[in-house]
């Protein structure tokens, strides 16, 4: 079935487009911004080398927003389908989502607090809970990929992180 150019329909999905784009767009220019800022937003960082300060996955992260967000705004404006964006998903767990945004937004204030290992495996083990895991898997991931992830950054790239504020002295 065909609709007429201007019905209710097409205008509908046209504001949606829109909006998604300008979201999208959205998403692409903050991150561009905050990519150059990202060395300043880190509390404490030293002058290190590029590829062992804590900036540079962060900054890695915001050049993939970025562009994928560029490219997926072109992709709406010239008429990409609204239909499969995952957000559509009737079976989407919203409730979960939130609580894993929460989770990451802990998990940003408390590696500085309470330092890189014990942030992340709390931050791990919750991330296991939410996802209805049980105790044993979470804490058995969390333990092992904190040590991998602990080994291959801050001992193998000797990348800095901040000393956690909750053992220094004060």
């Amino acid at each position: 079935m065909t609709t007429a150019v201007g019905s209710p329909q097409e205008l509908s999905e046209r504001a949606q487009r829109r909006l998604a784009a300008g979201f999208v767009g959205f998403l692409a220019v903050a991150a561009a911004v905050l990519l150059p800022l990202t060395p300043r937003l880190i509390i404490g960082m030293k002058d290190v080398p590029y590829f062992r300060s804590p900036a540079l996955f962060p900054a890695i992260a915001l050049a993939v927003v970025a562009i994928g967000a560029a490219v997926h705004c072109m992709r709406l404006l010239r008429g990409a389908s609204l239909t499969t964006d995952d957000i559509d998903e009737p079976t989407a767990h919203w409730r979960v989502v939130l609580l894993a945004f929460v989770a990451y937004a802990i998990y940003i204030v408390a590696v500085p607090f309470a330092g890189y290992a014990i942030g992340t495996a709390a931050f791990l083990l919750a991330l296991g809970r939410l996802a209805g895991l049980g105790w044993r898997l979470p804490a058995l991931i969390a333990v092992v990929l904190t040590a991998v992830l602990y080994l291959v950054f801050v001992v193998g790239f000797k990348v800095w992180f901040p000393v956690a504020s909750l053992f220094t002295a004060a």
